[in-house]
C-alpha cells in the first residue's frame, strides 16, 4: 500500500505539472497550423493522449457530481452528471446563437460610423461597466478553478458568504429577464460526491514510468530560459518556459510544487485566484456587495427600443449590453462559481478534460470586459 500511494502521488504530480504546461501553450500545439515545429507538436500530443486517456469521465445515470470532472449545476434529463467539457460546449453554443456581447465599449469609441446604435426591447440586458467588471471576474475564478493540473484542494468556511452572494448576483441577472425573486442556492440542489475521484484508480509504476517519459520528451522541445531570451521565437512566450522548466524538474524526482500560481493568491480554500493582492473570500465578498449592491445601477432589460449613448469619457459610468442568451450563460456561469465555493466542496487534480470550460470561460471574461 505504502508504494501504492508514493506512486500515486508522484503521477499526480507530474500530471499537474505537464497540464498546466499544455494549457499555458493556448492552441499553439492543438490546431492544424501550428507555428510550432512538427517534432515539438507530435510530443505535446502524445503528452496530451496520455493525459487524456486517463482524466477519463463516467456519466452514468443516478452518480453523483464530481466538481474535479463535472459542473454541478446541470444534470441531463436521465439525471446523469454533466462532464466539464459538455458543459463548455453547451454554453459557447448559446454565446454564439445569441452574439454574446451587443456593441461593446470599444467598438463605439473606434467606430463611430456605428452610431446611432439601438438595444431591441426585451432582447437583451444592459448593465453598467461596474456590474460587467465584476462578472468578468467572477467567470475568470471559474476559468481558475478549473484550469488543467490545478492540485486537489477543499474549500474552507469562510467562502460561505461570498458564495450566497455570487448566487444572489446570479439572481439579479436572471430577474431582470424573468421578474422572479431569489431561487433556491444551487448547493443545496447539487448531489455532489464528497470524494472526487482520483485521477488513474489502479496506479502502477509502469503507467507512472510512461507519462514522466512524455513528460520529459514534451517538455525537451521548449527552450531553456536563456535560450528563449536569446531567441526571436515569437510563438513561444515565457510562461510556457518557465512551466517546462517545472515539469523537468518534478519529472526528475524535485520535491518543488508542481503548480505555480499567478499572481500572490496561493491558497485555492480561501482566497480568490490569480489575482496581484491577495484576497480572501471574505474581501471579494465585500468588494462586489460595495460595487453591486450599494447604489450601483441593478441590470435592465429595455421596455422599449432605446438608443444606446456613447461610451462616456475614460473613467466614467458606462452601460453596454448582452443578449438574453449570453446573460443566462453568464448567470449559470456565475452560479457554477456559488456551488463551487461551497463550505466543505472537495475538489481533485483537475485533469486535461477541463480545458474546454477554463477557455470558454477565459473568453466570456474577454467579452464581458469590452462593455
Amino acid at each position: 500500500m505504502h508504494d501504492h500511494d508514493a506512486t500515486l502521488t508522484e503521477y499526480e504530480r507530474i500530471y499537474s505539472a505537464a497540464a498546466r504546461m499544455l494549457f499555458l501553450a493556448d492552441e499553439k500545439w492543438r490546431g492544424e497550423r501550428s507555428p510550432w515545429p512538427a517534432r515539438r507538436v507530435s510530443a505535446w500530443r502524445k503528452l496530451a493522449g496520455i493525459l487524456g486517456a486517463d482524466a477519463t469521465v463516467g456519466a452514468e445515470p443516478g452518480q453523483p457530481s464530481d466538481p474535479t470532472r463535472h459542473v454541478l449545476t446541470q444534470r441531463t434529463p436521465d439525471d446523469r452528471p454533466v462532464p466539464l467539457a459538455s458543459a463548455a460546449t453547451a454554453w459557447q453554443t448559446r454565446l454564439d446563437q445569441g452574439k454574446g456581447v451587443q456593441n461593446p465599449a470599444y467598438m463605439l469609441l473606434e467606430h463611430p460610423e456605428l452610431h446611432p446604435v439601438h438595444y431591441e426591447a426585451h432582447a437583451c440586458v444592459i448593465v453598467s461597466s461596474g456590474w460587467a467588471g465584476s462578472l468578468s471576474e467572477i467567470v475568470a475564478e471559474l476559468g481558475r478553478r478549473v484550469a488543467p493540473g490545478r492540485p486537489a484542494y477543499t474549500v474552507g468556511p469562510s467562502a460561505e458568504g461570498l458564495s450566497v452572494t455570487l448566487h444572489e448576483i446570479a439572481d439579479h441577472l436572471r430577474g431582470a429577464f424573468t421578474g422572479a425573486g431569489p431561487t433556491p442556492h444551487p448547493a443545496g440542489a447539487a448531489r455532489v460526491s464528497g470524494t472526487p475521484a482520483a485521477l488513474v484508480t489502479d496506479i502502477t509504476r509502469e503507467h507512472c514510468e510512461r507519462l514522466r517519459a512524455a513528460a520529459l520528451a514534451a517538455a525537451a522541445e521548449i527552450p531553456v530560459l536563456e535560450e528563449f531570451t536569446g531567441s526571436k521565437d515569437v510563438s513561444m512566450n515565457r510562461d510556457v518556459v518557465d512551466a517546462a522548466e517545472i515539469l523537468r524538474q518534478i519529472a526528475r524526482g524535485s520535491g518543488g510544487d508542481p503548480w505555480r500560481e499567478r499572481g500572490q493568491s496561493t491558497d485555492p480554500s480561501s482566497q480568490r485566484l490569480g489575482t496581484w493582492r491577495r484576497t480572501t473570500f471574505a474581501e471579494f465578498d465585500h468588494e462586489l456587495r460595495e460595487r453591486l449592491f450599494t447604489g450601483a445601477p441593478p441590470p435592465r432589460v429595455p421596455e422599449v427600443r432605446e438608443l444606446a449613448a456613447p461610451a462616456p469619457p475614460r473613467g466614467g459610468l458606462r452601460f453596454g449590453a448582452l443578449s438574453e442568451s449570453a446573460a443566462f450563460v453568464v448567470a449559470e456561469m456565475v452560479d457554477e462559481v456559488a456551488a463551487r465555493l461551497w463550505p466543505g466542496r472537495s475538489v481533485g487534480t483537475i485533469g486535461i478534460d477541463a480545458y474546454p470550460l477554463a477557455e470558454t470561460a477565459h473568453r466570456v471574461r474577454g467579452q464581458l470586459r469590452s462593455i
